[in-house]
């Protein structure tokens, strides 16, 4: 059993850092001893009473170590440069890896307090959004926005003329505060911070008042920074050693907008960004580093698969629509089901798609998804208010067939492994543009999963079929939830999920259900 990252040595720098913050720290080192002292620092004891192991069998991965072997591990390289950003492990923030026949060597790195990833998540609550949840709808507030406060953000975060990463900590508290990660001095400099659902643009699509046009503002200095903060130093990593190949992971890197404008004209042949950059990636990373590094070094890297998780057949299901008394329709047909999906997008039907294995990972990629046609912005209007209910400026992202991207958007060879997973926006073609204004955000990007047969044949046959009706080879794709909840992974949960959202039909295996609630 391996672990991801070394409690005891986080369990140091929490303690080293309330103490150099004490008294201000006070409160904050309460909560963490409670926390760490009742369970997070007998990680090891836990494991080993849970599944009745011995101490020997326990093992300990670094947790940027953990990130770097996710990805690197999971590709068919040889040798790679791997870049690895984040709030914070054990102490590390920001990590640059060389990895060549298997072995993976720490090159360079930036400890905590200094974290891209930690200025980024202060940001999001001074946005009003939640930390670890609410960062996605700072880079959607960003296209909103202009470079009038870009200045006074590289004040509290920048790269200066050495390339030495800065950071001005008058202006974050998260270092000794559980109540608010950021300090009076960033709103002396930045104003009043955004309160939770405060309104920020109307029904045109308009910044509806000056603290509108403030907050995006904000969010796009914000975002422009981080850009440029990634950007440099990987063109620093590049230099320390040069490769065709940049692997990506930490959670800085599901930025998939800074992730195209940060390294679209970088130095690299490829860059590989994978399903999962999270910390339950980095679980991933942690055991496929004890099995390169403990059990067998020789042995191939395995393929990314994101579609690991659980799977139901058609008899189960089909018990529990019984049990539960709901109506359906039954397709023993595989070309019946597509077609009746076909049919009802074409009729302007949002659809629940529950198929095959959950998907692993943040992003819903054909299997967890709910679906709508692309050309539509009273639909992608009608599922964030209704259905997702969330701000009305969040984008969806649009699932395309492999072979037809390029006519769509402007696509990057560079990034061909990581498209599959969302990893990175593309610029709307603009012959198109009219044609697909429901997956397109206001700054004309869009987030691009490719869809192959290899990959997922189901959900790329249902696209295909709907690009020969349509002549528009993608489709409107997010996932399949509820504003709070998680992503649906059993057939009762995505029944239960159906019923309580304004979707229209729920495709669930061979089964058909009609939303007549």
């Amino acid at each position: 059993v391996v672990f991801y990252e070394k409690p005891l040595k986080k369990f140091f720098r929490i303690l080293n850092s309330s103490i150099e913050h004490f008294p201000k720290s006070r409160k904050f080192f309460i909560s963490q001893m409670s926390r760490w002292l009742s369970e997070k620092l007998w990680t090891k004891s836990n494991i080993i009473k849970k599944i009745n192991a011995k101490p020997k069998q326990i093992v300990f991965c670094q947790h940027h170590l953990s990130h770097a072997s996710s990805i690197y591990y999971s590709t068919n390289l040889n040798e790679a440069l791997i870049v690895v950003s984040d709030g914070v492990g054990e102490d590390q923030s920001f990590s640059i890896w060389k990895a060549n026949k298997n072995i993976i060597n720490l090159l360079y790195e930036i400890k905590y307090p200094k974290s891209l990833g930690l200025f980024y998540s202060t940001m999001t609550s001074f946005l009003g959004h939640r930390i670890n949840s609410g960062e996605n709808k700072v880079m959607s507030m960003s296209a909103f926005g202009s470079d009038k406060y870009n200045q006074k953000i590289k004040e509290i975060i920048n790269v200066n003329k050495k390339n030495i990463f800065e950071q001005n900590f008058k202006y974050f508290n998260y270092q000794h505060s559980i109540d608010r990660s950021y300090s009076d001095d960033l709103i002396n400099l930045l104003g009043n911070p955004r309160f939770p659902e405060q309104a920020f643009i109307d029904e045109k699509n308009q910044l509806i008042n000056e603290d509108a046009e403030r907050f995006a503002d904000i969010s796009f200095g914000t975002q422009k920074i981080t850009e440029e903060i990634i950007k440099n130093k990987v063109n620093f990593a590049y230099k320390l050693n040069p490769s065709k190949n940049l692997c990506l992971s930490g959670g800085v890197f599901l930025n998939c907008v800074a992730n195209y404008f940060a390294l679209n004209n970088s130095k690299f042949d490829n860059i590989y960004i994978n399903n999962c950059s999270s910390d339950a990636g980095g679980a991933v990373g942690a055991a496929l580093w004890a099995w390169k590094n403990l059990i067998d070094s020789n042995s191939d890297n395995i393929k990314q698969d994101i579609y690991t998780g659980p799977e139901y057949n058609s008899d189960e299901i089909k018990d529990i629509l019984i049990d539960l008394k709901i109506n359906y329709t039954e397709y023993t047909n595989h070309q019946d089901l597509i077609n009746s999906t076909v049919k009802d997008l074409i009729n302007n039907n949002i659809i629940a798609w529950f198929q095959g294995k959950m998907e692993f990972g943040p992003r819903a990629l054909g299997n967890r998804s709910i679906l709508a046609q692309p050309n539509s912005k009273e639909l992608s209007k009608k599922i964030n208010s209704i259905i997702k209910k969330r701000e009305s400026y969040q984008p969806f992202a649009a699932s395309i067939l492999i072979e037809e991207c390029n006519k769509f958007f402007v696509m990057d060879k560079k990034f061909d492994y990581s498209y599959k997973f969302m990893n990175v926006v593309s610029e709307c073609r603009e012959e198109v543009y009219n044609d697909i204004q429901g997956v397109i955000h206001v700054d004309k990007t869009c987030r691009v999963q490719t869809v192959s047969k290899d990959d997922n044949f189901l959900f790329y046959d249902l696209i295909n079929n709907y690009f020969k009706k349509t002549n528009l080879p993608l489709l409107l794709n997010t996932s399949f939830n509820l504003k709070g909840e998680p992503i649906v992974d059993n057939p009762i949960k995505a029944i239960s999920t159906f019923l309580r959202s304004k979707c229209d039909v729920l495709y669930i295996g061979n089964f058909k259900i009609v939303n007549d609630s």
